[in-house]
């Protein structure tokens, strides 16, 4: 049937290794490819329907999962990263991340602009040469500063619900060496989502948890997807790396989290995950 997009994942006989483990991308998918006891694809057509197959030792099974609109985008994201010609023509498609100073020293890690589904952030950067302390601040779009805390550290965490804080609304981070404020980070925007937004989020989570008979890194990228989609890369990448942890000899795992990570700005490209 013409328009459908796969997203495959193939496990066999239940021993998952680089060889074991693919993903693939078709129009037309064949069920018939799973041809071991054991292994496993999800198919999701052009509505993001999505179906579970499973191979026993005489049939192949079909179950419907239902509407998982996100698992089209990451399938057609997938072919688009196939059929851009390199992984540095395909990274060259993404933008730098967007923020609001001209220029920077400080190395800003992570996270970058983002909506925030859980309030408490890990806020990390570069070290700065000849730097013992450094001031974090938190600003409205104004520039009015809601807080300013020093650290010896190159991470901090703070937590959103303990300033005045507007949902929906961007506020920005950055950091400067003491002493130092003309070499100071990107201020780089942090979105709490609004109440409606997160409750639909945790919801279709809830949706994929209970699907039955799924291995544990095919679902770590199905709530990766769904995170990416809503632009909660603080969750995304939280999931993308727990996928590839569960697999670590999985290339194609790999090669989506790195799709990710060139997708946000913080790798160029795609074989960076490997180093």
């Amino acid at each position: 049937m013409k328009g459908i997009v796969v997203l495959g994942l193939w496990i066999i006989g239940g021993f998952l290794n680089a060889q074991t483990y693919k993903i693939y991308i078709e129009e037309d998918p064949n069920p018939s490819e799973l041809t071991e006891p054991g292994s496993i694809g999800i198919q999701c057509d052009s509505l993001g329907q999505v179906c579970i197959l499973t191979r026993s030792q005489n049939a192949l099974k079909k179950d419907t999962l239902g509407i998982f609109t996100h698992m089209k985008w990451l399938a057609r994201e997938y072919a688009h990263y196939i059929h851009a010609g390199s992984e540095e023509l395909y990274a060259q498609e993404y933008l730098k991340r967007s923020t609001r100073s001209a220029q920077s020293r400080i190395r800003v890690i992570f996270p970058i602009p983002t909506d925030v589904l859980n309030p408490a952030i890990d806020l990390t950067w570069r070290p700065y040469p000849q730097t013992k302390n450094y001031f974090v601040y938190l600003t409205d779009r104004f520039n009015q500063i809601l807080a300013r805390k020093s650290t010896l550290d190159t991470t901090l965490k703070i937590n959103l619900s303990e300033y005045n804080i507007q949902k929906g609304v961007c506020y920005f981070w950055f950091v400067e060496p003491e002493q130092l404020s003309d070499a100071r980070s990107d201020e780089i925007c942090l979105t709490w989502v609004t109440d409606d937004v997160g409750i639909f989020v945790q919801e279709e989570i809830g949706r994929i948890e209970q699907i039955q008979g799924m291995d544990k890194a095919t679902r770590h990228l199905m709530k990766a997807g769904l995170y990416e989609q809503h632009k909660m890369f603080i969750e995304a990448l939280k999931e993308y790396k727990a996928a590839v942890a569960e697999l670590p000899e999985a290339d194609d795992l790999k090669r989506m989290y790195g799709m990710f990570l060139v997708r946000i700005g913080v790798v160029k490209t795609v074989r960076e995950v490997w180093n």
